[in-house]
């Protein structure tokens, strides 16, 4: 058995027909969410009211993208090969930090409360406070669910304060299980719900080693499941040569 006779119609050839069903999924699935904001267990509006319009349309499409039914097979190896955004996508967390609630109101959210320091105050614009700041006569100098403002940022640094704590929400779907639970600490990278996840995304949160890791892993549970055996080292040869198309952006 080789790798020509497991794509063009051996094992793998009973996945060819798998975009029919896909899109079939995917459809069914628009229909469930149309109906659960007929039913006011779903709304919008709570997106509409607040948070930046770029980030907010970028949230809802991630919810839209968990809809979508993941391909297997011959198509799961493509996906990979070519370094696609996966059909199905998980959302996944982008800070290290603890779940401390899931809101259901509007639109299901998984809450988290995660450090940051405060060395570099403009990576803390727009994000919002999970703890009161103190001044030195211990008051509050910033509530809780404030937003912070370039002026703040730089204020909070001047303050001598190291590190504060911000509030990150994500979307997620309302119906289907959730990858976490309240209490649960996580790290940068991991899935918020099931499904696969996006290479692209992997290299930006956990590097060059763990997208290997992972793209790796995720080929070989395709073969596997078919009863094919290849050696890790022929996938990865395949994927450093991948790597080598990267582009460095900053040096810094």
């Amino acid at each position: 058995l080789t790798m020509r006779t497991f794509h063009t119609g051996g094992v793998a050839g009973k996945y060819l027909t798998g975009v029919a069903e896909v899109k079939k999924k995917k459809q069914e699935s628009l229909r469930e969410l149309h109906d659960d904001i007929r039913r006011g267990l779903v709304s919008f509006e709570e997106e509409a009211e607040g948070g930046m319009e770029r980030e907010r349309v970028r949230a809802v499409q991630a919810v839209l993208k968990v809809l979508e039914d993941q391909v297997r097979g011959l198509l799961r190896v493509v996906e990979l090969f070519e370094a696609r955004k996966p059909k199905g996508q998980a959302i996944v967390t982008e800070v290290a930090g603890k779940v401390v609630d899931i809101e259901t109101k509007g639109f299901k959210r998984v809450v988290i409360h995660s450090r940051h320091a405060t060395d570099v105050p403009a990576e803390l614009v727009g994000e919002t406070l999970a703890e009161d700041i103190l001044n030195e006569d211990n008051e509050v100098a910033y509530a809780v669910g404030s937003e912070i403002t370039d002026r703040i940022a730089r204020k909070i640094k001047d303050m001598g304060v190291k590190e504060v704590i911000l509030r990150k929400t994500h979307l997620v779907p309302y119906r289907g299980n959730l990858e976490v639970n309240i209490g649960d600490e996580i790290e940068a990278g991991d899935r918020l719900t099931e499904g696969p996840l996006d290479p692209h995304k992997v290299l930006e949160l956990r590097g060059v080693r763990g997208a290997l890791e992972y793209m790796v892993r995720e080929i070989q549970a395709v073969y596997k499941s078919q009863g094919v055996s290849i050696n890790d080292k022929h996938v990865e040869v395949i994927i450093r040569q991948m790597m080598k198309r990267r582009k460095v952006r900053s040096s810094g």
